[in-house]
């Protein structure tokens, strides 16, 4: 429940408030809040703060954020998350990139998340890779099949193949891992493969019974797990209870708890410390500052945040940008 956001609509398509932005499906040339976007074909768009979701988005340029575009999908540019399927010559202001090739970029802080990145340079970020796979940059974690001439600034890597990849202070490559211990961070695992702690980032195929020191995760089974800031990301969760994060599922499918982020694909019954969220089904969301893109939601109800909803589609909360193709009954406590 926001204290300032109150929105019951049958039908919302374009909606302002000094916090939230609703846009239309369709934006060719649009002055939104304050903010001047000028773009040749946008979809989809939300303007406040300043989160953009696009389809399609050509020589876009956002006022304080100058972005220069060939391709853009699936654009989100707000302090500045950016996440495209395509990206070429790509200007972000106070962020230069420019790269040959770029998927599922993401540029804030600056988390970069790549299939491939060829010459990229990321402003206070340099990298210059031949070849990069599944890169992500900041803090600066970087997982990685395969890197080769890799130099990030503050890191130099350079390798010919490094596989589990470790960045920052904490050496681990390993295969599978038992029963580890690192830096004040105790670890009890099973089986653990693809480990990479600092930070303290534990990406692993299958971990069973996991506790991390402060962070007490009992789990069935986990698959592509992250603790740390924590981002757990698995396929199948049930009962996770994460320290100080209290997560009670029934089934959870690409679950990332921490700041914090839940991605899943079906969610029933969910209860985050901090954060009560009851739903029938839940795709795709994403709870923390408090930012939910569903599919399809009903009757939501987020602590701090009550939304009770009869279908929402493509719904973002916190900032608060709420896009949705369809929206009804929509009741986003006080705004109005």
């Amino acid at each position: 429940m926001h204290p300032l956001l109150k929105i019951s609509a049958s039908t919302a398509l374009t909606s302002m408030h000094p916090l939230l932005k609703i846009s239309a499906s369709t934006a060719l040339t649009s002055i939104v809040n304050g903010l001047d976007i000028n773009a040749s074909v946008v979809k989809d768009l939300s303007v406040n703060g300043l989160d953009i979701n696009v389809s399609v988005v050509k020589d876009l340029s956002v006022n304080g954020l100058d972005i220069n575009a060939t391709v853009v999908k699936d654009l989100s540019v707000n302090g500045l998350d950016i996440n495209v399927s395509v990206v070429k010559d790509l200007s972000v202001n106070g962020l230069d990139i420019n790269v040959s090739v770029v998927k599922d970029l993401s540029v804030n802080g600056l988390d970069i998340n790549v299939s491939v990145v060829k010459d990229l340079s990321v402003n206070g970020l340099d990298i210059n890779v031949s070849v990069v796979k599944d890169l992500s940059v900041n803090g600066l974690d970087i997982n990685v099949t395969v890197v080769k001439d890799l130099s990030v600034n503050g890191l130099d890597i350079n390798v010919s193949v490094v596989k589990d990849l470790w960045v920052n202070g904490l050496d681990i490559n390993v295969s599978v891992v038992k029963d580890l211990s690192v830096n004040g961070l105790d670890i009890n695992v099973s089986v653990v493969k693809d480990l990479s702690v600092n930070g303290l980032d534990i990406n692993v195929s299958v971990v069973k019974d996991l506790s991390v020191n402060g962070l007490d995760i009992n789990v069935s089974v986990v698959k592509d797990l992250s603790v740390n800031g924590l981002d757990i990301n698995v396929s199948v969760v049930k009962d996770l209870s994460v320290n100080g994060l209290d997560i009670n599922v029934t089934v959870v499918k690409d679950l990332s708890v921490n700041g914090l982020d839940i991605n899943v694909t079906v969610v029933k019954d969910l209860s985050v410390n901090g954060l009560d969220i009851n739903v029938s089904v839940v795709k795709d969301l994403s709870v923390n500052g408090f930012d939910i893109n569903v599919s399809v939601v009903k009757d939501l109800s987020v602590n701090g945040l009550d939304i009770n909803v009869s279908v929402v589609k493509d719904l973002s909360v916190n900032g608060l940008d709420i896009s949705g193709s369809n929206i009804k009954d929509r009741s986003v406590n006080s705004l109005f």
